[in-house]
């Protein structure tokens, strides 16, 4: 039984990898670029009880919430500038670098950042418990916002401070609605790479990956990919051609590859670094992978992988920190992406049933039709692309695949829409790096000029 437990354990911590990049979820991978930050003495890491359900007066249940704040440039009455976190645990150098910073320099603010419910050190509940995550929730979150925004504005030397709100990614998603619901509490928004569209097929990510291959990279190097993944389809409908494939690709001999979830891991995990590229790359790093001719992933040892076992596994099993965010998957937003489009190069085997059925429906129990649901719920509760807000800048990468389901023109004047060509996801969020494009640094300009001009502070 210990054996068949640790194999489960890797089949669904492969199928995650996979599917969000690894071992990291969007948050965590852009959370990296703080890991070499210098941290500053200024940073003081504080707590803050919060009630573990804001919609639940008779429920007097309290956890405490993890965020970091950073005075260093702060004058009385200068605005407050809040980072949110998303999907994974939070650094504290996010205050040390990047827009946050720039932004509180310039306007001798104070900063704040915020980790979300569920993810760091910030656990209301058991996450290993099903039913403790009905607490996770976007709405949950935005309350825990609230709540600190209003216990900082308690304080006399912020009492009067102008509100700026910043997320990257979902966290984008949590700063546009904080301008949606609490519009007398938060003055600005920056919402940078942030999906507001919730879909249940997100076929459009593979095709904006095949997009950047074919400009940055070149119409050959998506047409070779084309042709190896239509190759692996192909193999996949014989078993002859799955015995050669799996010589090839030195796969274990046990593997069922004529299981459907068995080929889904098999192209996932090929496909996996491409998508990366895409996401967190830039136009030298896609040119340099095309101009590579080893674009195959090779090991020493065979390859295995079998869900034919998945049946057993059950959520208690499930090691906590790599499946949480998918609750939020499959209850909120989907953005399942699969291979639906005929307009990319990586086959048909990225199905959106099968993805639907290993995230979902064996890992939570959750039905195809309560996922599509939830994402109706959510598309209707926020507005989608057409929030109904204010002094919000939305800010989307060209290279990044979530720009597909970002807001790319001006809601309004005082709703604006940066489009960036040649970015990647939330990269102006970020430390400036020597290889900026200068169309990023430029935008970097323009946001900075916007918020100022919200918050009335000259530049």
């Amino acid at each position: 039984m210990y054996q068949l437990t640790l194999i489960i354990l890797t089949l669904f911590s492969l199928l995650v990898q996979g599917l969000f990049h690894e071992k990291e979820t969007n948050f965590e991978r852009l959370m990296r670029n703080y890991e070499n930050i210098e941290p500053s003495e200024q940073i003081t890491e504080e707590w803050l009880e919060q009630p573990l359900d804001h919609f639940n007066s008779s429920d007097n249940r309290v956890w405490k919430m993890r965020y970091f704040q950073n005075f260093e440039h702060f004058k009385p009455n200068g605005p407050i500038f809040l980072y949110i976190g998303g999907e994974g645990p939070l650094r504290g150098t996010v205050l040390a670098a990047g827009m946050i910073y720039d932004l509180a320099s310039e306007t001798h603010g104070a900063m704040f950042a915020s980790e979300h419910r569920y993810y760091g050190d910030s656990i209301p509940l058991n996450p290993t418990k099903k039913e403790n995550l009905k607490y996770l929730s976007s709405q949950q979150a935005l309350a825990d916002i609230h709540k600190l925004l209003t216990d900082k504005k308690q304080s006399s030397r912020l009492k009067h401070s102008k509100v700026v709100v910043i997320g990257g990614s979902y966290a984008g998603n949590l700063a546009a609605w904080t301008r949606k619901l609490y519009p007398n509490l938060v003055d600005a928004v920056i919402a940078s790479s942030a999906p507001l569209l919730a879909k249940y097929d997100f076929k459009e990510y593979l095709e904006t990956v095949g997009d950047d291959l074919k400009k940055y990279g070149s119409p050959s190097c998506y047409r070779n990919i084309e042709k190896q993944y239509k190759y692996y389809d192909d193999a996949f409908k014989t078993e002859e051609g799955i015995i050669k494939l799996k010589k090839e690709e030195n796969l274990c001999s046990n593997v069922s590859l004529n299981l459907p979830e068995n080929q889904f891991l098999f192209v996932e995990k090929r496909a996996n670094p491409i998508k990366i590229l895409a996401q967190y790359g830039n136009v030298d790093k896609i040119k340099s992978y095309c101009n590579n001719s080893s674009q195959t992933l090779k090991q020493n040892s065979c390859e295995y992988f079998d869900f034919t076992e998945s049946k057993y596994a059950t959520y208690h099993t499930i090691p906590k920190n790599n499946n949480i965010w998918v609750w939020q998957i499959c209850t909120e937003f989907s953005y399942f992406q699969t291979t639906s489009s005929d307009k990319q190069p990586f086959g048909k085997s990225l199905t959106i049933e099968t993805t639907s059925k290993l995230l979902c429906s064996l890992l939570y129990g959750i039905d195809d039709d309560s996922v599509r649901k939830s994402v109706e719920r959510t598309n209707k509760f926020y507005g989608a692309l057409h929030p109904n807000v204010t002094k919000v800048v939305f800010v989307n990468g060209e290279l990044d695949p979530w720009h597909r389901l970002g807001i790319l023109e001006d809601i309004s004047e005082e709703a604006p829409a940066i489009f960036i060509p040649k970015a990647s996801h939330c990269a102006d969020l970020g430390p400036a790096q020597s290889n900026d494009p200068p169309e990023l640094t430029e935008a970097r300009l323009i946001i900075k000029s916007i918020v100022k001009k919200w918050i009335k502070v000259a530049s």
